[in-house]
């Protein structure tokens, strides 16, 4: 009887124990355990067993944990460096395309300052050649007249590197007119020089070849009246292509007188009139004109204060910076109609 209670205990004891700490099971069956006698004894031993055993499974259960906690500092410290250094990698991204933007800027700058110099230096060239023309255009001419015209060729003198004056010629002297261009050569005769002596404004054309006769007529004559100047005006062109039959003209348009200084005949209404008549004889004619009168007016009809040098009727530096314009813009119409 007491052997069968003792294997009931003992399998009961087995069957608990193993209930209470399953993880401990292989241990317990590989170790060898004498089961006490008595079963109170039994149970007390299993429970002083279970007792020992607990601490171990509470300390694994901390270090699992902690393991864990690790495991995810761990993850945590990697994710923030993943993240710092995608931080920086975007900081690195941005200076870099900042500095590309940089050097992008500075070679359409530098490409945009070449073209400008480029343009610049093209522009200069065909205003180069653009003058060339125009000075071009003046070749084998010659401009007549009396001392406002002798003005403008001392003016020329000075401005001697401009294109149009390399080759435009004068045949100008004070008190010339279209009535004194008939007079007989003597020492009291008005006639421009050239060569050296007094000739017949005819004759200095011919001899120099000129083909082209800017004539500035009418302050020394207009004294006859409008009439008499534009007939007598006419006779001297007439009798300049009898000598030069190739001979083309231009007549510039008489300038004004400045204000209180007319005299009888005179006077601005008949320069007005005249340079109206020569105008319209012009365009019969097939003659060119330039109206250079009218850029020299005030808004009382009389020389401007700043194109008068004397009071009367001589011209100022600036006056005659309005001649070579007005003689260029005539001729950029001759060669280039389309502009």
């Amino acid at each position: 009887m007491r052997k069968k209670i003792l294997i009931s205990f003992a399998l009961t004891a087995s069957i608990v124990i193993s209930g209470i700490m399953p993880a401990y099971t292989d241990t317990i069956v590989s170790n060898t355990w004498n089961a006490p006698a008595n079963p109170a004894e039994a149970m007390q031993t299993a429970q002083s067993f279970q007792d020992a055993q607990s601490p171990d499974s509470e300390t694994d259960k901390t270090m699992q944990q902690a393991a864990e906690e690790a495991a995810l500092a761990q993850q945590a410290q990697e994710n923030a460096a993943q993240e710092a250094a995608a931080a920086q990698a975007a900081i690195q991204a941005q200076e870099n395309a900042a500095l590309e933007a940089q050097q992008k800027a500075a070679e359409q700058a530098a490409i945009q300052a070449l073209e400008a110099q480029q343009a610049a230096l093209e522009q200069a060239e065909t205003q180069a050649k653009h003058a060339a023309d125009i000075g071009n255009f003046f070749k084998d001419s010659v401009l007549v007249g009396d001392s406002v015209a002798l003005g403008f060729s001392n003016y020329a003198v000075r401005n001697a590197g401009t294109p149009i004056f390399q080759n435009l010629k004068f045949l100008t002297a004070g008190s010339f007119s279209v009535h004194n261009a008939f007079m007989n050569i003597s020492s009291k005769s008005k006639h421009p020089i050239y060569l050296g002596e007094q000739r017949f404004i005819w004759d200095s054309i011919k001899l120099m070849g000129a083909k082209h006769a800017y004539t500035f007529f009418g302050l020394n004559d207009l004294y006859a009246g409008v009439d008499d100047t534009a007939e007598k005006y006419v006779q001297l062109l007439q009798k300049i292509k009898e000598v030069n039959p190739d001979i083309e003209y231009t007549i510039i348009s008489t300038t004004p007188m400045y204000k209180g200084s007319e005299k009888k005949n005179l006077n601005n209404a008949n320069i007005r009139a005249l340079n109206t008549r020569m105008a319209e004889l012009a365009a019969q004619n097939g003659w060119g004109f330039i109206d250079i009168a009218s850029l020299l007016t005030d808004a009382d009809g009389t020389l401007a204060k700043q194109y008068c040098s004397d009071s009367y009727v001589h011209e100022t530096g600036a006056a005659y910076v309005i001649w070579q314009k007005a003689l260029e813009d005539y001729a950029g119409k001759q060669l280039f109609p389309e502009f």
